[in-house]
């Protein structure tokens, strides 16, 4: 039996996780940028904010899964989940949600947002599978003021309008 670990980022990686962007589809669906391929300078760029607290999921010891959890004022947001492509398929975007999730303290935060894409499906049913759901239109709408497009926001622990 396999054994999964969530660990902080190495930055001597960056190379291999974008390497499992795979087309230039998938990097839009991942982050939004109209780029492909990325550079590692582009992904280690994000990790200079304080905020944002970059993982991998290791399976065995190899790296499989990369997501960065960005710890904000009374909410935190799932950022930049992917899987490595022998790795899909297999349930560990759940497994790498679950434990981003185990990250933070009890109290720290009142809610967690995950955006994505609207055309990310599969990430749409990982995240519905870990109890997110979408947040209602005039909450989204707030949020994508300050983005340069649209995106599907989600939210777990009660970010949500029932």
């Amino acid at each position: 039996m396999s054994t999964l670990t969530l660990t902080p980022f190495d930055p001597d990686l960056a190379a291999q996780v974008l390497s499992w962007l795979t087309s230039f589809q998938e990097s839009v669906l991942w982050c939004g940028r109209r780029q492909f391929p990325l550079a590692p300078e582009d992904l280690l760029a994000w990790h200079s904010d304080p905020d944002v607290h970059p993982y991998l999921l290791l399976q065995d010891g190899t790296p499989i899964a990369y997501g960065e959890v960005h710890v904000q004022v009374q909410e935190a947001e799932l950022m930049r989940l992917v899987v490595a492509p022998s790795a899909r398929g297999q349930g560990h975007a759940g497994t790498l949600i679950n434990q981003l999730l185990a990250t933070l303290k009890p109290g720290e935060v009142d809610a967690v947002l995950a955006r994505i894409t609207p055309h990310h499906q599969a990430m749409r049913h990982g995240l519905a599978k870990q109890g997110f759901r979408r947040l209602d239109p005039t909450r989204e709408a707030d949020l994508n003021q300050w983005e340069a497009a649209p995106f599907e926001w989600y939210g777990h622990n009660g970010a949500y309008a029932d």
